[in-house]
């Protein structure tokens, strides 16, 4: 088993210290078998008015607006030890805090800042850490039995030893974002992402496809699994591969002019994912498409019309209209004398 790391502070007791005799006899209870006086454990928000800064027993976390948040204030705080099942910190300072084997199971830190907090050996099972800010925060040998970490912030975070049995990790910064690339053919695309930053304790991370697998069009679920040698948490994200009908550059209808003789070209310039091939029909035997190319040397004058189409798999497929007139080429100049006048 690797050697824990050395507390920073040993200020065990503290919560208990922070509350009078008279507060603990208040909340003394008898047992009605035997008569013996046993101490219950101080309410949460005692504990919490003790130690914090400020304690809001109804917090508000609004990210959008800060202006509407009533948060608490636990920065530095000394909860070692501290009983907080079902506490409620949404959105709590809770910066450099001491939290080691204190007690969070079900409480609710969505939002909160524990930046470079203590969690050695805290229990965290089921808690909400939903958008939580955990960067290097010490969460050696803690529980996080089915915690919810989703979009939490683990960089840095030492998860050495920490049980993440069922743990969301959802968006976290364990888990690969999410993805969008457009098409490169009808079979979709081969899609690649950036690995998320190795945190001190995860062993291994693995995914149910690999980066630059090809992966169809449309939206695929990707599952991860980030382990630890306690437990293994589970994270997901989305690979979207995008498509766009084809459309046409030109205007419509496609107007062209040609003279006999003379080499025509011009390019069909059309857009969409995957990019479309085009196929024209009733063109003239003197006309090529080729690569959106239309080439020819004319050998008749006239009028000429057909159709082309641009198609990857996207409706609705795009349509030109092409005209073509040709002309005669110009006749040599007319030479030579008008005669006498006389």
């Amino acid at each position: 088993m690797t050697t824990p790391p050395p507390l920073h502070r040993t200020r065990r007791g503290l919560i208990a210290a922070a509350f009078s005799g008279s507060l603990l006899a208040v909340s003394a209870i008898v047992t009605a078998s035997t008569g013996t006086a046993a101490a219950a454990p101080p309410p949460v928000a005692d504990i919490l008015s003790a130690v914090c800064l400020h304690y809001e027993p109804n917090p508000v976390s609004n990210p959008d607006n800060p202006a509407e948040n009533r948060v608490s204030d636990c920065r530095v705080a000394d909860l070692s030890d501290a009983n907080l099942t079902g506490a409620n910190l949404t959105g709590a300072n809770l910066t450099n805090a001491f939290l080691s084997d204190a007690n969070l199971t079900d409480a609710n830190l969505t939002d909160a800042n524990l930046t470079d907090a203590f969690l050695y050996e805290t229990t965290l099972a089921r808690v909400n850490l939903t958008r939580a800010n955990l960067t290097r925060v010490n969460l050696y040998n803690a529980n996080l039995h089915n915690a919810n970490l989703t979009d939490a912030n683990l960089t840095k975070a030492d998860l050495t030893e920490a049980n993440l049995t069922g743990a969301n990790l959802t968006g976290s910064s364990v888990i690969p974002g999410n993805v969008s690339v457009p098409a490169t053919s009808a079979d979709g695309a081969a899609v690649t992402w950036a690995a998320p930053a190795r945190t001190s304790g995860v062993l291994y991370n693995s995914c149910s496809h690999s980066a630059g697998t090809q992966f169809p069009i449309g939206t695929t679920l990707v599952t991860c699994t980030v382990d630890t040698v306690r437990g293994a948490g589970i994270g997901t994200f989305t690979v979207n591969v995008s498509t766009q009908a084809p459309a046409f550059a030109d205007a419509a209808p496609v107007a062209l002019t040609g003279t006999v003789g003379t080499e025509l070209i011009h390019t069909l310039d059309v857009t969409g994912t995957p990019a479309p091939p085009l196929t024209a029909t009733g063109l003239p035997d003197w006309l090529t498409l080729t690569d959106g190319v239309l080439s020819g040397t004319p050998v008749a004058a006239g009028r000429y019309t057909f159709l082309v189409v641009a198609s990857n798999g996207t409706a609705p497929d795009a349509t030109a209209a092409v005209t073509v007139t040709v002309a005669l080429a110009p006749g040599p100049p007319v030479t030579g004398s008008l005669g006498s006048l006389n």
